[in-house]
């Protein structure tokens, strides 16, 4: 999926949903609202998730290295919109 002029995720940045948002049309501030959101959530959630699948027999060591990838990346996401 393209966010801006951007495929690979690494590349998404905050301009990149601003320019996203500009071609939908809604503002900008509700992009920079909810992006700021989900990236301030995912962290809490993921652990969640990761523990709940950690007491069945799906407890796997990729759970932590998703769980920290996708943290890192959450907070990357936060930093950015803080800049």
């Amino acid at each position: 999926m393209k966010v801006g002029d951007a495929y690979k995720l690494e590349k998404i940045t905050l301009a990149e949903w601003l320019k996203f948002a500009a071609s939908i049309k809604p503002s900008s501030e509700l992009i920079s609202g909810r992006i700021n959101y989900l990236a301030s959530a995912l962290p809490k959630a993921v652990e969640s998730e990761v523990t709940k699948l950690q007491s069945t027999v799906l407890d796997h060591p990729v759970l932590r290295l998703l769980k920290t990838a996708l943290t890192r990346r959450a907070e990357a996401v936060s930093k950015s919109l803080s800049t």
